[in-house]
């Protein structure tokens, strides 16, 4: 037995308790400012749970997500929290795309670095995934204008838009959480249609790069196959090795073209000074 065996094992014991220090078996960086373990760690040790039934690997393998009964708000509240400490760390991925400001970018986090990268350019805007917990409407997103301003639909006059389809984990805003919100959310299915139809035709034969964003989720492959299947040929992912069979599947189904290359030393390149 291996030992992520052994520690999945241990998640399903219902013995830990509110305080308890409980190990992830995943310890991936996200946007660099927190491990997933340490985000797990953080949660329990602060008591956001009843019990622990099972640490699971759903929200991007980052959250606790299987727990017996915790209230919406009280999870809403922690990730604002957790997600506040990306506000002092600079990201160079975000500011070259700033710089050059393609017509796109699809962020899968839920900070809001990428955001606050662009406040230092104009003529730009924001359409952002959102839960409908407790509201009767049919809106899966909403959108923004540079100024922070909602807006009833993203604009085709925006030289970039900045796609959030999990939200932003911020106060005032709204992010994906439940099953039901990414099922609502990111899929569509029949007549629904969550895809927001500035992001389809910005989408619409081009390929797509891919970076800092593994494909080893099935929410996020779910959510790339709906981008992906208005797009053009010539995708690439930047995304160091080794690849998991799913991984590694769906790159040949979307005919991806895979770069060995860990974002970091992109970062790197990013930041060596011109000249």
């Amino acid at each position: 037995m291996s030992t992520d065996d052994r520690e999945i094992e241990v998640y399903r014991d219902p013995a830990y308790m509110p305080g308890d220090k409980v190990i992830s078996n995943k310890n991936i960086k996200n946007d660099g400012t927190m491990a997933g373990k340490e985000i797990c760690e953080t949660v329990v040790r602060k008591g956001g749970v009843g019990y622990v039934r099972d640490i699971g690997v759903f929200l991007q393998q980052f959250y606790i997500y299987a727990v017996d009964f915790v209230d919406r708000a009280s999870i809403v509240g922690m990730r604002e929290r957790e997600f506040a400490l990306a506000a002092a760390f600079a990201n160079p991925v975000h500011d070259w795309l700033a710089r050059v400001r393609p017509p796109m970018v699809a962020d899968t986090w839920y900070d809001d670095g990428l955001l606050r990268a662009f406040e230092r350019v104009k003529d730009w805007g924001l359409v952002q995934g959102g839960s409908r917990n407790g509201e009767w409407i049919d809106i899966f997103t909403r959108a923004y204008d540079c100024a922070g301003t909602e807006v009833g639909e993203a604009s085709a006059d925006w030289k970039t838009l900045l796609h959030k389809p999990h939200g932003l984990a911020r106060p005032g805003a709204s992010f994906l959480i439940s099953d039901s919100d990414y099922v609502e959310g990111l899929t569509e299915i029949d007549i629904q249609r969550p895809i927001p139809e500035e992001v389809q035709r910005r989408c619409t034969g081009r390929p797509l790069l891919f970076l800092g964003c593994r494909c080893d989720d099935q929410m996020l492959r779910t959510f790339a196959r709906q981008i992906g299947k208005r797009s053009a040929e010539g995708h690439v992912a930047v995304m160091p090795g080794p690849l998991t069979r799913m991984e590694a599947r769906f790159l040949d189904e979307l005919g991806i073209t895979w770069l060995d290359l860990a974002v970091a030393a992109l970062s790197e390149m990013l930041t060596v000074p011109e000249g």
